[in-house]
């Protein structure tokens, strides 16, 4: 098992990789825009700028992206990032390519 303030969360002793996340970071469901800032940061660093504007919605069921990029390819990075950082589902990825 893997844990650590980037949001880097394993699944462990098949207990869901969602309820394992809420549960590792500590977080309550209710603080769920400071998860969401979190991941944002995450993303940021992963993705080296490729996303413009990027914001991250976490609700109780996965992460909504937003923001823009030049690549389909940027988009697909920044969704298969959040769902390694957080173990939570993509809701929509609402990354618009231009």
């Amino acid at each position: 098992m893997t844990v650590n303030t980037r949001l880097n969360i394993e699944q462990v002793d098949g207990v869901s990789r969602r309820n394992k996340a809420w549960r590792m970071l500590g977080e309550p469901m209710n603080e769920l825009a400071t998860v969401a800032e979190q991941l944002e940061n995450v993303l940021q660093s992963r993705l080296s700028g490729r996303v413009h504007d990027l914001q991250v919605e976490c609700q109780t069921a996965g992460v909504v992206l937003r923001g823009w990029t030049r690549t389909y390819y940027a988009k697909q990075l920044a969704q298969h990032a959040a769902i390694a950082a957080s173990g939570l589902s993509i809701l929509a990825n609402d990354i618009e390519v231009r």
